[in-house]
């Protein structure tokens, strides 16, 4: 059984596994076919938060009602694969610089680019 994984690149990032291994260890070994779906959660609060802050609570409302019924989200949501939390990510650095161009600080822009990366 070893062979069929030698040679295959993985090409998930650290911080897929440690969360992964953060939620196994919170919640048991069989939570992780939950992990996407909490994450799928933590995307929709996130999204609807920052939307409001930037924009308003209309277009919070719409965005928040378009991630939840797109079919990507919802078949990637069920399955531990990283697109969930490639869109928080995505989404909390488009966030973060937009507020780093508005306070035209430097420190502004390094967690921007860390949370975007």
């Amino acid at each position: 059984m070893p062979d069929i994984y030698s040679g295959a690149l993985n090409n998930q990032p650290p911080l897929f596994h440690v969360l992964g291994a953060i939620f196994k260890g919170l919640f048991g070994e069989y939570s992780l076919r939950y992990f996407n779906v909490f994450l799928l959660a933590v995307l929709v609060i996130l999204m609807y938060v920052l939307i409001r802050i930037f924009v308003n609570a209309n277009s919070a409302r719409l965005s928040t009602m378009l991630i939840i019924s797109s079919p990507l989200i919802r078949q990637f949501s069920v399955v531990f694969y990283l697109e969930v939390i490639s869109a928080i990510t995505f989404f909390l650095g488009l966030f973060l610089l937009i507020g780093a161009i508005e306070k035209r600080r430097y420190s502004a822009y390094i967690i921007a680019g860390v949370a975007g990366h």
